[in-house]
């Protein structure tokens, strides 16, 4: 089942197309023989039982590993339903193991040492247990003794969560989905009773989004001071990987990210082509966001700014983080961006401006060539960050986004990923061709 992992790991998120069309193969093989062991629901404390120590640690690493093995498929599955909108096969409901253990625990060399540890080591808590404290009211803070992985499993948890209350939201009313997308997506049994029962479900995984970043950034931050210099710079990347998934779970949460790639002009999603009618349909969800649902469009544009600039300040290159999420998360963030202001109309001069000047129209902005694409990236995210989400609704006129575009365009070629290259045609597709020209000849 490692193996297994392993091979689909690769074949979708680091091979060509064929390895990636084939990998899927895997996927639901995968999960199936998740389901049939007992890899979900192992507990070892039961096995160490024994007077031989160096079987009790045997026993303890194999289980240890098999209940690893289901939390990493976990949260495999719960990215590639979230992220990318496919179909989530396991729920967080079904782990019903305790966190995993802590790194020294797992990595000790001997069995002696492996016992020292142990007599020191609180127990771990159940997973379940402690992903409802970030559910329920009041809140309730997370145990200390935590550690990175069961951190980061967490927060996999509540877009678990989200995914299926946000599934039955869109069974229940009917929401607009394009066609090809609605016929390959599940409905699952008892998911269609009346939507009022919901209540105000973003709201509470909004806010529990934000009690787990809260703790986390707490937790980054102690790690950095406690750390070894050599060490910060791990911590620091780990801190960026996962706020750019947080950030992309609150832009999923406020947006339509499909209609946002179609509208954004991308061919294929999910592997099927994109028709006319489609694109037709996702122009209007789109716009209807970014003009009359303002907050949360405002919202999701407040987000994938950040993913930006913590990009631009906590790494060498925006590809600097060698995790399979990471360039996704940076293409979720661009498009979202660019379609915040692309959709959004251009208001008319107010009291405060000239107005016996002319009104700068869409076509002046965007025939304004940019001598400097890096810098126009800077100041845009710097804009957006510096300004509560709800602000960011009163522009007076939209933003420019080539320079944002161009650059992250640029970054992302060099990432072997076939989704990814495709994610860069649909960049270039954003920006004019002579800023392209004039990027790369500056570079």
């Amino acid at each position: 089942m490692q193996c297994t992992l392993l091979v689909e790991c690769f074949g979708k998120s680091r091979a060509g197309q064929k390895q990636h069309d084939m990998s899927h193969l895997f996927h639901g093989l995968l999960i199936n023989l998740i389901r049939r062991s007992d890899c979900q629901s192992v507990s070892h404390d039961v096995h160490l039982s024994t007077d031989d120590l160096e079987n009790d640690w045997f026993n303890w690493s194999e289980y240890e590993q098999k209940k690893r093995l289901a939390y990493l498929c976990f949260m495999w599955d719960v990215q590639h339903a979230v992220l990318f909108s496919q179909s989530l096969c396991m729920s967080a409901f079904g782990l019903r193991s305790t966190v995993p253990c802590d790194d020294d625990l797992w990595e000790a060399g001997t069995a002696q040492d492996w016992q020292a540890l142990m007599s020191k080591k609180k127990a771990m808590p159940p997973f379940l247990s402690t992903l409802k404290t970030l559910t329920t009211l009041p809140a309730t803070s997370l145990p200390k003794h935590l550690n990175a992985l069961t951190r980061v499993l967490l927060l996999h948890g509540l877009m678990s969560i989200f995914w299926d209350l946000n599934r039955r939201h869109q069974t229940t009313l009917g929401k607009h989905r394009p066609a090809f997308v609605r016929n390959m997506t599940d409905r699952r049994p008892g998911i269609t009773a009346d939507d009022s029962r919901l209540g105000d479900w973003k709201a509470v995984i909004a806010r529990s989004y934000d009690l787990w970043k809260a703790d986390f950034d707490a937790f980054c931050m102690n790690q950095s001071v406690s750390s070894k210099p050599s060490r910060r710079r791990e911590v620091s990347i780990y801190r960026t990987a996962y706020n750019a998934i947080y950030h992309a779970a609150h832009i999923i949460l406020d947006a339509e990210i499909l209609d946002l790639q179609i509208y954004a002009g991308a061919r294929h999603i999910l592997g099927r082509p994109v028709g006319r009618n489609d694109y037709q349909k996702a122009k209007r969800v789109v716009h209807d966001w970014a003009k009359t649902d303002v907050i949360a469009a405002s919202r999701a544009a407040w987000h994938a700014a950040h993913i930006l600039r913590d990009s631009v300040i906590d790494l060498e290159d925006f590809t600097d983080v060698d995790l399979f999420h990471y360039p996704w998360c940076l293409y979720l963030a661009n498009v979202t961006c660019w379609a915040f202001y692309h959709a959004r109309p251009c208001s008319t001069p107010t009291a405060l401006e000239d107005s016996t000047a002319p009104a700068t129209t869409d076509y002046d902005q965007d025939d304004e060539m940019i001598w400097d694409a890096r810098a126009e990236l800077n100041g845009l995210i710097s804009s957006m960050t510096s300004s509560r989400p709800e602000d960011l609704a009163d522009l007076t006129r939209r933003h420019r986004t080539d320079g944002l575009t161009a650059v992250i365009a640029q970054a992302l070629v060099r990432v072997r990923w076939g989704i990814i290259h495709d994610a860069v045609s649909v960049l270039r597709g954003l920006v004019p061709w002579r800023l392209i020209n004039q990027y790369k000849a500056s570079h």
